[in-house]
């Protein structure tokens, strides 16, 4: 159920609570152990499960967080670091325009 609910709110662009439902997955998963292990989450889409792996890698720096959720996913390694390498990515570039930005601004407020 709560795999079904973070990607309800995937859909939704509801990123905050898609960290929440996936964060209680992995505890769901952590008190009950032999439900878990590696592939135990089944989801058709595979590409949505790498989506929000890739939503949780963004908001979510715990690394031991992201390998367990990664291996309830059933992604490969290659798959992995695939997508933790674009999320760095991007990040690394939303920082570089955020900087622009307040680098512009305050070349107005110098102006004015």
């Amino acid at each position: 159920m709560l795999l079904v609910q973070a990607v309800s709110q995937h859909r939704q662009k509801r990123s905050s609570d898609v960290i929440t439902s996936l964060n209680n997955l992995l505890s769901a998963y952590r008190a009950q152990p032999e439900a878990g292990g590696v592939g135990a989450v089944q989801w058709g889409e595979h590409e949505e499960l790498k989506e929000l792996f890739a939503t949780y890698c963004g908001r979510v720096e715990d690394g031991a967080k992201r390998e367990e959720l990664a291996g309830l996913f059933g992604l490969a390694p290659s798959e992995r670091d695939e997508v933790a390498a674009a999320v760095a990515a991007a990040t690394a570039s939303g920082e570089k325009a955020k900087q622009q930005a307040e680098e512009e601004k305050d070349e107005v407020d110098l102006f004015f």
